[in-house]
This record gives structure tokens, C-alpha cells and sequence, in this order.
């Protein structure tokens, strides 16, 4: 297996990438391949920082082949709250990427499959349609249009740190990147990082517009700098309502809001701000979209301690 895998890590970005995929379907099949060719760049661009023994399973394949396994064994019981519809490629990407990070830590695993939850919200299916729309109005005027809205993840500044879980951004051929939405998900015992993030007076939402505007980002290996990173709050003029902290917002009410190169900030969080909270959101001059964990804390607290249980003990 380690051999195989290896090939496909190779050939992935070549012209052979073509012939060692088949080659690899015909012996491993469709869902562990899909995940080592997903998972190629970032494996080799992550390998000088991870911890030699975790880089030896993952690359054997034995953190995707537990997980794919126990993906069936958690779905019975998950299938319409923590696990619905996610598939089970994403839930080995899941539990490989809590493993790189060089512990299996209750944190770390949350931020992760809540980070993917958000992308199979109906919420974001509508954001994102929406989102698409003010690209094209943005490029109606213009020779060279603004690119298709991507969401993108694992995303930092110019200094190599983390700058939001994801972002809705568009490439324009001059090389500027326009952040559409950054996206922070937030556990019970760090959801005032929103509001403010350790000893800095500002939320963690500010704080990344922030960095962007001072160090750049740096999104799939391509770095922009600050002069060409298009990240701009909603005007207060233009917000839907008049508070600091909102729920979910439909298409028309941000077509109307991104009327120019703006951003809207989204928290994905477990339960709704304190009036003390929303203040310091309001404060800040922003204005903050709440979007709620789709389960319950007490459920998702069970399924992730026997999902670690059960992996530690494939693993060993």
C-alpha cells in the first residue's frame, strides 16, 4: 500500500497523474484514492512540520483505512445530526488532519468537523449562490473579470499564521484576491475570541482583517500582498439592520449589502452572543452573522470521545 500511495502523491500535478490514478482505483478503489489525491499537496507541504511517526501512518494509509471503517461503524447512530451529509471521504480527511497536528486533542477535532459542517449547511449553498452573483455584478464593467467564488480553508497571513477557519474569495486576473466572507467557528469555552481574543481588545474577526491588511495571505501557496488583498467591512449604511450581532442572511439582503467590495463576517458557533458580547462586537465597527451548531453539545461530546477511544486503539 505505502508504495502505491506514495506513486499517487508523485504523479499528482504531472502527466502521469492520469495513468497512477487508474492504476490505484483498480487496487484500492474510488474512496481511498479520492482522499490521497485530495489530500497530496497539503500532506507534502505540511511533511517538514509533522511528527515523524504520524507522517509514517498517514502515509501507509492506516489513519484513512481506520477512519473510512469507522465511518461506517459512527454513521448508524450519527447519520442525522453530527454525520449528515458528510461522506465518508470527508470524515477521513477529518480525523487525518486532527492526527498531522500531532495529537487528537477534544479542541482540535471539533474545529475541524465543525469547520466542515459549515460547508454543507443549505446557509452557505445560499451564501455562496449569492456571493456569485455580486462577482458577476463586480465584473460586469470590467475587461478581465473577477474569478469564480472559491471556498478555501487552511489560509494564513504573511507571517504564516492562521487567518480564519474559511473564506469565500475571488482572483482577479491583475492578481488581487477579494474576500467575500471569512467564516470563525467557535466551541462554548472560546466563543468570546469573537468579541475579544485573548489580551487584544479586538475580536478575532477584526483581528484578521487586521494581519491580511498588514502581512497579506497566503491562499493554496499563492501569496498576495497587502496591497492587493481586497477585505473591506460592510458599511454600517449598507448592513441588514441595525444591530452589531445577526442571524443567517437570505441572497437579496447580501446582494444588497456587497454593492461594492465588501465583507461579511460569519461565526459558527454553539450558542448565541451575550448582550455584553454584542456590545463589544458593536464596538468594533463590524457587524458579526451567527450561524448555530446543528446539534447538541451533550450529543457531540459523546461521539467524539468514542471516536478518539476508537481510533487510538486502531492506532496503536
Amino acid at each position: 500500500m505505502s508504495k502505491v500511495v506514495a506513486l499517487v502523491r508523485l504523479g499528482h500535478g504531472t502527466k502521469f497523474a492520469r495513468r497512477v490514478k487508474r492504476l490505484s482505483l483498480q487496487i484500492f478503489g474510488k474512496e481511498v484514492v479520492r482522499y490521497e489525491i485530495r489530500a497530496a499537496p497539503r500532506a507534502i507541504a505540511a511533511a517538514g512540520r509533522r511528527d515523524l511517526e504520524r507522517l509514517v501512518k498517514l502515509i501507509t494509509g492506516a489513519v484513512v483505512s481506520a477512519a473510512l471503517k469507522l465511518y461506517d461503524r459512527f454513521y448508524s447512530e450519527y447519520s442525522k445530526t453530527i454525520l449528515k451529509n458528510m461522506d465518508r471521504v470527508t470524515f477521513a480527511d477529518i480525523v487525518a488532519q486532527a492526527m498531522n497536528r500531532g495529537e487528537m486533542s477534544t479542541q482540535s477535532l471539533r474545529g475541524l468537523i465543525v469547520e466542515r459542517l459549515a460547508r454543507f449547511r443549505p446557509e452557505l449553498t445560499d451564501m455562496m449562490a449569492a456571493l456569485d452573483r455580486v462577482r458577476l455584478r463586480a465584473s460586469e464593467k470590467l475587461v478581465k473579470k473577477w474569478g469564480d467564488v472559491q471556498l478555501v480553508g487552511g489560509v494564513v497571513d504573511g507571517r504564516g499564521k492562521q487567518l480564519g477557519d474559511l473564506l469565500a474569495v475571488s482572483v482577479h486576473p491583475d492578481g488581487r484576491v477579494w474576500v467575500l466572507a471569512v467564516f470563525e467557528s467557535k466551541s462554548i469555552s472560546n466563543v468570546d475570541d469573537l468579541t475579544r481574543l485573548k489580551d487584544l481588545p479586538v475580536g478575532q474577526h477584526l483581528w484578521d482583517y487586521v494581519r491580511a491588511k498588514a502581512h497579506g495571505v497566503t491562499i493554496e501557496g499563492r501569496h498576495f500582498k497587502p496591497e492587493k488583498v481586497v477585505l473591506e467591512p460592510v458599511p454600517i449604511s449598507a448592513r441588514t439592520g441595525t444591530t452589531a450581532v445577526v442571524g443567517p442572511k437570505t441572497a437579496d439582503q447580501r446582494l444588497a449589502e456587497l454593492n461594492g467590495y465588501y465583507t461579511q463576517f460569519i461565526g459558527f458557533v454553539p450558542k448565541e452572543m451575550s448582550n455584553n458580547q454584542a456590545r463589544r462586537i458593536s464596538a468594533q465597527g463590524i457587524q458579526l452573522e451567527l450561524w448555530r451548531w446543528p446539534f447538541d453539545l451533550k450529543e457531540y461530546d459523546q461521539f467524539q470521545e468514542a471516536l478518539i477511544k476508537a481510533l487510538d486503539a486502531k492506532l496503536k
